[in-house]
């Protein structure tokens, strides 16, 4: 495709996303009634029962973020000593592994000066 087709797509789609055609059988009266409808729950008051609802819903939301992130950084905690666990079991392993190379290589260095 060339680059003046591209661009008269591109343009093409813009204008469609930003003129999109009515939809089929829909009326003004619908929407305003959908409005009106609206604005009446918006005016409708809250009773105390209803934010109390919501302020406990809110709260037990708050607790919840609050034990993930307790969980997570337990999580993280225990990684973090498993990983310096296993940091220090290696140093140990390679500090055992180089004794070993040192004495094996010390004992060749002395079965050697026998046969001197």
């Amino acid at each position: 495709m060339d680059y003046y087709r591209l661009n008269r797509l591109k343009l093409a789609h813009q204008f469609w996303i930003s003129y999109p055609p009515p939809t089929a059988g829909s009326s003004s009266s619908s929407k305003d009634k959908e409005k009106e409808k609206e604005k009446d729950e918006d005016k409708k008051p809250i009773t105390k029962e209803q934010r109390q609802l919501e302020h406990d819903a809110a709260l037990k939301e708050h607790q919840r973020s609050q034990r993930e992130q307790w969980e997570i950084r337990q999580l993280d905690n225990d990684l973090i000593q498993q990983r310096q666990s296993e940091r220090e079991r290696e140093r140990e392993l390679k500090e055992l592994a180089a004794e070993q190379r040192l004495h094996s290589a010390d004992e060749h260095d002395e079965t050697n000066l026998q046969f001197l």
